[in-house]
């Protein structure tokens, strides 16, 4: 099926009836038993905190409840996963930093943004996951004055 944004409309329009006025700004986490997470957080959450970003792991919710989420959302930084297809329900203004470890790169959502014109910021931003397509994966380390440096180009359109 083709990346094609009436498909998209269709499905956000059987969840969201009307686009949500809120402004938030979420960090989509992962939890150490999905893999692929951020092995240095400690160090990560502080600048999360700087500057307002609610942490938010949508493994165990519902879809209306990630409808809504992504729908109420300005900046989204997440890491690369699948919950990041949401964005299908993001409203026009939504900018999008996606986190890739530097050995396992995919494509998927920046042609996603694309299509459904969302302002895409990709960050590779440091270190390789020990092993890739082993389930789960293990998690890599991400350097923290980078991501300072590219969330604060996300939010001020540097």
């Amino acid at each position: 099926m083709p990346y094609k944004k009436d498909y998209f409309k269709k499905i956000k329009n059987l969840i969201i009836n009307k686009d949500n006025n809120e402004n938030r700004r979420v960090f989509l986490n992962r939890s150490i038993s999905t893999g692929r997470y951020i092995e240095n957080f400690h160090e990560i959450l502080p600048i999360l905190k700087y500057f307002n970003f609610e942490i938010i792991d949508t493994n165990n919710t519902t879809l209306d409840f990630q409808a809504i989420l992504f729908n109420s959302t300005q900046f989204l930084v997440s890491i690369h996963g699948a919950g990041e297809t949401n964005i299908i329900f993001a409203k026009k203004n939504l900018r999008f930093l996606e986190i890739n470890p530097a050995n396992r790169i995919s494509c998927q959502y920046y042609w996603l943004s694309k299509e459904l014109g969302i302002e895409y910021y990709d960050v590779i931003l440091g270190g390789n996951l020990p092993e890739t397509n082993r389930y789960p994966e293990k998690g890599f380390y991400l350097d923290p004055l980078k991501l300072e440096e590219a969330i604060n180009r996300m939010i001020n359109h540097k």
